[in-house]
């Protein structure tokens, strides 16, 4: 995500209205093609890594953002929920 997209998002969001975002998701589930499909994602590097940097970029933007790793059916995610600080 770029910087100006997200000054763009700021600007037109609400006041109070949030911003959610969901930079990675893994695969959870049990069965077999869950299974099969998070070992191949992991194997090729696909899987996804959580390192913090998408949610600095978002802070950086004026959002005030915390992270949620939330866990549905069959896989996992993770959230970058913000809201906009003072406007200028």
């Amino acid at each position: 995500m770029q910087a100006s997209t997200l000054s763009q998002v700021r600007r037109v969001l609400l006041a109070d209205g949030r911003l959610v975002l969901l930079p990675v998701a893994w695969i959870t589930g049990g069965n077999l093609l869950e299974r099969a499909a998070a070992w191949l994602f992991r194997i090729t590097g696909e899987a996804g890594h959580w390192d913090g940097r998408f949610t600095q970029l978002v802070r950086a933007a004026g959002f005030e953002a915390h992270e949620e790793r939330v866990t549905l059916l069959g896989a996992e995610v993770m959230l970058v929920v913000s809201t906009p600080l003072e406007r200028d």
